[in-house]
């Protein structure tokens, strides 16, 4: 039950992180409104991922794999990306 409330915490401040990048990144310099729903994709991603993997919904490893995979999109496209060109 723990972890539902972690999750749920998650699911409230990672995203808002996102969208406070989002408005830094394009205080800086002009980016697409794209970035914006890639990087909160990513972000659900990796949640969403993480909880049910966790929680047992689905295989541990394929949780981690899952959540892994959103982690690495949103670093690609943080340094290799849009937002890291």
């Amino acid at each position: 039950c723990a972890q539902f409330f972690r999750y749920i915490d998650w699911l409230l401040t990672v995203p808002i992180l996102m969208v406070e990048f989002y408005f830094i990144l394009s205080a800086v310099k002009k980016v697409s409104g794209g970035i914006f729903w890639r990087l909160l994709v990513g972000t659900l991603v990796m949640l969403i991922g993480g909880y049910l993997g966790e929680a047992g919904y689905i295989n541990i490893n394929a949780g981690f794999i899952i959540g892994m995979a959103g982690w690495i999109f949103i670093l690609y496209e943080v340094f290799a990306g849009e937002a890291g060109k």
